[in-house]
């Protein structure tokens, strides 16, 4: 619940032109759950070790945490009136789900596409592990790449929103593209560096013979794909400032679901 709620708070500040208040939040977060996560996994002094259980309950309290800071920097906004409007009110709620129930679908067929594929990966017998592994690396090298685009997203969703909001559909649909211009050139040359170097970037990660050439192999394919991940990625944003959530639903599921798992 403490998750939830800081989360629904970021999402409120972005759209509202604050960048700043998320990022310190999820920096201090990050802060207290890396020291508590050394502290309670390993124990000090008095404190003793958990292991498993000590990660559990750093992450709990850092986002217990992390909803508090989130609820001072909401106080401190322009959106601080917000707090006199805690009565529900049912056409809202109605607005609020129309838009948010494909949106969580989405990520609902992401998630699960995602195991899928981690299952289909384990039926390959005696090469599974090595199979597991590569996938596993190969997404942490490859998040250098997706990342910038996950954040242009982010960007493009309330730079279309506030922009349509204002009556202005031909600044919206400038600013979606002037990101998805930056997030491709990031992406590409991000993904050219994949496609360069991929054998010293799986170096950095294992030093297991069959695990190796199955990164260096999805680092170099994938590479090639990162301008148009960067595409998708940006105009999926862009649509959902707009309040389009149904039609990158319906992509998300023809591009994992009929195309990628079959």
């Amino acid at each position: 619940i403490p998750a939830f709620v800081a989360v629904v708070i970021q999402a409120a500040l972005r759209s509202a032109g604050d960048v700043r208040s998320p990022l310190y939040a999820g920096l201090i977060m990050i802060v207290v759950n890396v020291f508590l996560d050394w502290l309670l996994i390993f124990g000090f002094g008095p404190v003793p070790g958990l292991g498993v259980h000590g990660a559990a309950i750093s992450t709990a309290i850092s986002r217990i945490a992390g909803m508090f800071i989130m609820v001072w920097f909401l106080r401190r906004s322009v959106l601080a009136g917000s707090f006199r409007s805690l009565r529900p009110r049912l056409g809202w709620a109605r607005r609020i789900l129309n838009i948010g129930w494909p949106a969580a679908l989405q990520n609902l067929m992401w998630s699960t596409a995602s195991l899928a594929f981690v299952f289909i990966l384990a039926q390959l017998g005696s090469q599974a592990t090595a199979a597991q592994a590569a996938l596993t690396v190969a997404l942490r090298i490859e998040g250098l790449a997706f990342m910038p685009g996950v954040a242009f997203g982010m960007a493009a969703t309330p730079l279309v929103g506030q922009n349509l909001g204002a009556g202005k559909p031909d600044r919206a649909a400038h600013s979606a593209w002037a990101a998805v211009g930056q997030a491709v050139i990031i992406m590409t040359v991000i993904g050219a560096l994949f496609v360069i170097f991929p054998r010293p970037l799986a170096l950095l990660f294992t030093k297991e013979a069959a695990v190796i050439p199955l990164i260096v192999s999805y680092l170099i394919i994938n590479g090639v794909s990162e301008p148009f991940l960067a595409i998708g990625m940006v105009l999926r944003g862009a649509l959902q400032g707009a309040g389009d959530t149904r039609f990158p639903m319906a992509i998300t599921v023809l591009s994992l679901w009929v195309l990628r798992l079959p």
